[in-house]
């Protein structure tokens, strides 16, 4: 039956929550939000409690209602075996990816990094810890891609060509690159990207020379697995050292492990 699950009777459901798994803060984290921005609706999905009145599943909910102190409408379903437990939470959460192929987008998954990259670089600047404790849903980056489709559509439609097996780069830095460079620059950004995807003609001392083994030797040792900002954070040094006409030694770019705020842009 469908119910108004207010703090005060979230409070009492969970004093019947005898069993469950370790609550996330951060999962809560996410309820509240979208509840606070009115992104958390109605959808069928229950509170569920056994035969023995303990409660099964909502858990996280029922925190999000009490933080939040606001009101929520969710079905609740009672008297359910007590064996049922084991069976829960074994189906696929949607994530953005699937909500654009919903939408009937293309490359849907090479939107949904994208739409990841903008978000936390003109949200959050990309720093790391504002990164790290982010508490954005899918449906709050699926309504970013939306208000910004058609950039988002255009860039990946133009870079799409360049996708490829054996790249020194995934394809979701360099449409997010091409992205950024291109409002500064379209010219100098569509010649980095082919510079740097192709090696072609680079002279002694280019910092995208300079990039690429750097990038090559991460691909060869350790399979990308630098994460995203410290990968951009070299991306940007490049794109600055490249405006700048500065020469650098073969070696010179290296990743740094301790980048807290992507360098701004020239």
């Amino acid at each position: 039956m469908k119910v108004l699950i207010t703090p005060d009777v979230a409070s009492d459901y969970l004093k019947k929550n005898i069993n469950n798994r370790p609550l996330s803060k951060h999962h809560i984290d996410q309820i509240v939000r979208a509840i606070k921005n009115n992104e958390w609706i109605y959808n069928g999905e229950s509170i569920k409690f056994d035969t023995l009145g303990n409660l099964l599943d909502g858990q996280h909910r029922l925190h999000a209602i009490i933080s939040a102190n606001i009101p929520v409408e969710s079905e609740v379903i009672f008297d359910l075996s007590p064996t049922i437990f084991k069976t829960l939470d074994q189906t696929k959460k949607r994530n953005l990816s699937d909500f654009i192929a919903i939408s009937g987008a293309e490359w849907w998954v090479e939107k949904s990094a994208l739409t990841r990259h903008l978000f936390f670089y003109r949200t959050m600047s990309y720093e790391t810890k504002k990164v790290l404790y982010s508490t954005h849903t899918s449906s709050q980056l699926f309504d970013f891609y939306t208000q910004n489709k058609a950039e988002i559509d255009d860039t990946i439609m133009h870079c799409r060509h360049l996708k490829r097996n054996g790249m020194i780069i995934q394809f979701s830095k360099i449409v997010f690159i091409y992205n950024v460079f291109s409002k500064i620059d379209l010219n100098n950004a569509n010649k980095f990207l082919n510079d740097l995807l192709t090696g072609y003609n680079l002279v002694t001392g280019s910092p995208i020379a300079a990039l690429r083994e750097t990038l090559i030797k991460e691909k060869m040792y350790n399979q990308f697995r630098i994460s995203n900002i410290i990968a951009i954070d070299l991306l940007f040094r490049t794109w600055n050292l490249y405006r700048a006409n500065t020469f650098v030694k073969l070696n010179a770019i290296k990743p740094n492990y301790k980048i807290e705020k992507l360098p701004e842009l020239v």
